[in-house]
């Protein structure tokens, strides 16, 4: 091997060396750079993210005015319930005995279509909250026999407890009575007290108040 060969590559080793050693450099200095440029931001970027953390937490409501809110929400709902689902009546008399008894607190609900032997809460004409069953509905025919019975289209009800049914003395209905397309007949449940559509008239559905949901009843009775 001749000494011009080993000078040579000896030459070309060092020429490599240098490359490498530049080539390391740049790379130093290019990552040197990117650090330098992108480290500032993501610096800015998080502090205006603990900014808008902050601001977050300042907008968070106080536990008090968090219990007003839900009990404003939760007495508005009561009220519209009130309004226009049902309605709370607590029973006074006997006329519904037994079925409804004095002292019982009522619940009647108001956006069920009213059907025959339905107990519900209307109003006479006269502004009386009452409560009663309904007897005859729109467009049949209602009368009484002398022995305490009524007929609903010419047929006896199937009523589970029979009672002794007679017309009112100051009653000016006459009998048998067909009812027009808006009206009902209403019954006391103690037949014998007859204020109800045997006095009143019949009963204008719009009169109507609610169909009894559920009672609660009055203890010691």
């Amino acid at each position: 091997m001749s000494i011009e060969y080993i000078s040579k590559q000896c030459y070309d080793l060092n020429i490599q060396k240098l490359i490498l050693l530049h080539i390391i450099k740049l790379s130093y200095i290019s990552i040197f750079d990117i650090s330098i440029v992108y480290l500032p931001n993501i610096s800015l970027l998080t502090q205006q993210v603990r900014k808008k953390e902050v601001k977050m937490k300042k907008k968070k409501l106080s536990p008090v005015l968090r219990l007003l809110i839900k009990s404003f929400l939760i007495i508005t709902a009561g009220i519209i319930t009130l309004l226009f689902v049902v309605e709370p009546y607590r029973m006074t008399g006997n006329e519904m005995s037994p079925y409804v008894k004095d002292g019982d607190l009522c619940i009647f609900y108001k956006l069920e279509k009213i059907h025959i032997n339905d107990v519900v809460l209307y109003e006479t004409d006269n502004g009386e909250t009452k409560v009663g069953r309904v007897a005859a509905y729109s467009g049949q025919t209602i009368d009484f026999t002398d022995n305490g019975e009524y007929l609903t289209d010419g047929y006896f009800p199937a009523e589970e407890n029979p009672y002794d049914t007679y017309v009112s003395d100051s009653s000016e209905n006459t009998y048998p009575l067909k009812l027009d397309e808006d009206e009902v007949f209403i019954l006391n449940d103690f037949r014998q007290l007859t204020s109800d559509s045997r006095e009143y008239g019949p009963v204008k559905i719009e009169k109507i108040k609610g169909k009894l949901l559920f009672l609660m009843r009055r203890r010691g009775f």
